[in-house]
Protein backbone atom coordinates (compact mmCIF):
# COMPACT_ATOMS: atom_id res chain seq x y z
CA UNK A 1 0.00 0.00 0.00
CA UNK A 2 1.32 3.29 -1.05
CA UNK A 3 0.52 7.09 0.27
CA UNK A 4 1.76 10.09 -2.17
CA UNK A 5 2.87 12.49 -0.37
CA UNK A 6 1.36 16.51 -0.52
CA UNK A 7 2.69 18.20 -3.86
CA UNK A 8 6.31 17.03 -3.24
CA UNK A 9 5.53 12.86 -4.75
CA UNK A 10 6.79 11.38 -1.58
CA UNK A 11 5.73 7.59 -1.73
CA UNK A 12 5.73 6.43 1.82
CA UNK A 13 5.17 2.67 2.21
CA UNK A 14 2.43 2.06 4.45
CA UNK A 15 2.02 -1.73 6.41
CA UNK A 16 5.73 -2.64 5.64
CA UNK A 17 8.11 -3.62 8.47
CA UNK A 18 11.42 -1.93 8.69
CA UNK A 19 14.09 -4.40 7.72
CA UNK A 20 11.85 -4.67 4.32
CA UNK A 21 12.54 -0.99 3.27
CA UNK A 22 16.08 -0.72 2.33
CA UNK A 23 15.88 -3.64 0.09
CA UNK A 24 13.06 -2.29 -1.49
CA UNK A 25 14.87 0.94 -1.80
CA UNK A 26 17.91 -1.01 -3.35
CA UNK A 27 16.21 -2.46 -5.64
CA UNK A 28 14.34 0.93 -6.83
CA UNK A 29 17.51 2.04 -7.17
CA UNK A 30 18.65 -0.88 -9.72
CA UNK A 31 15.75 0.22 -12.17
CA UNK A 32 16.65 1.05 -15.84
CA UNK A 33 13.95 4.32 -15.27
CA UNK A 34 15.40 7.17 -15.12
CA UNK A 35 14.18 8.77 -11.63
CA UNK A 36 15.72 9.52 -8.31
CA UNK A 37 14.86 7.89 -5.51
CA UNK A 38 16.55 10.39 -3.00
CA UNK A 39 16.20 10.07 0.85
CA UNK A 40 16.04 12.15 3.95
CA UNK A 41 19.42 12.87 4.01
CA UNK A 42 20.44 14.25 7.63
CA UNK A 43 18.85 17.73 7.32
CA UNK A 44 16.69 18.42 10.12
CA UNK A 45 12.99 19.19 8.72
CA UNK A 46 10.97 22.24 8.97
CA UNK A 47 10.47 22.58 12.88
CA UNK A 48 7.07 22.69 14.67
CA UNK A 49 6.14 23.07 18.37
CA UNK A 50 3.62 22.26 20.60
CA UNK A 51 1.75 25.82 21.02
CA UNK A 52 2.39 25.19 25.11
CA UNK A 53 2.21 28.82 26.58
CA UNK A 54 0.37 30.11 23.54
CA UNK A 55 -3.17 27.68 24.89
CA UNK A 56 -2.29 26.68 28.32
CA UNK A 57 -1.57 28.63 31.07
CA UNK A 58 0.15 25.80 32.73
CA UNK A 59 2.94 25.54 30.36
CA UNK A 60 6.31 24.94 32.59
CA UNK A 61 7.99 25.62 29.23
CA UNK A 62 7.97 28.07 26.88
CA UNK A 63 8.19 25.49 23.59
CA UNK A 64 7.33 28.15 21.18
CA UNK A 65 10.93 30.11 22.05
CA UNK A 66 12.75 26.91 21.70
CA UNK A 67 11.48 26.41 18.30
CA UNK A 68 12.30 30.08 17.34
CA UNK A 69 15.82 29.75 18.89
CA UNK A 70 16.17 26.28 17.42
CA UNK A 71 14.79 27.40 13.63
CA UNK A 72 17.34 31.05 13.58
CA UNK A 73 20.22 28.74 14.92
CA UNK A 74 20.08 26.18 12.48
CA UNK A 75 18.62 27.56 9.45
CA UNK A 76 20.97 26.89 7.26
CA UNK A 77 20.57 23.56 7.79
CA UNK A 78 16.86 23.31 7.55
CA UNK A 79 15.03 21.52 4.84
CA UNK A 80 12.05 22.68 3.14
Amino acid sequence: LTNFHGSTGDIIFLGTRSEYLQPCFEDLGKLEIPFHIGGSGSDLRTPSACMGPALCELACFDTLELCYDLTMTYQDELHR
